[in-house]
């Protein structure tokens, strides 16, 4: 295994040896990101399903919820839910 190291870095060149670890913090911190965003798909499927949990678990943004009408509250979710997959 060493030996295999040693030759992989014999073929890069000094500066992809210095931008290696930038690489590989790159692609430590986007997986990061995909787990976030994985777990954030539960969060907002069940807001668009049960929009009253947010009155529970957040009372100030509960009474910008009881402003709005249960219709008006399932059309903003879906219009976000849609907005997501245009992007």
């Amino acid at each position: 295994m060493k030996q295999y190291i040693k030759q992989f870095f014999y073929l890069l060149d000094p500066p992809a040896k210095k931008a290696l670890p930038i690489l590989i913090g790159v692609f430590l911190f986007s997986s990061v990101l995909d787990v976030f965003g994985i777990g954030l798909i539960g969060i907002f499927l069940g807001l668009l399903t049960t929009p009253d949990f947010l009155s529970h678990k957040f009372p100030h943004i509960g009474s910008l919820v009881k402003v709005l009408s249960e219709k008006t509250t399932h059309h903003f979710f879906w219009i976000v839910y849609c907005g997501c997959f245009c992007f």
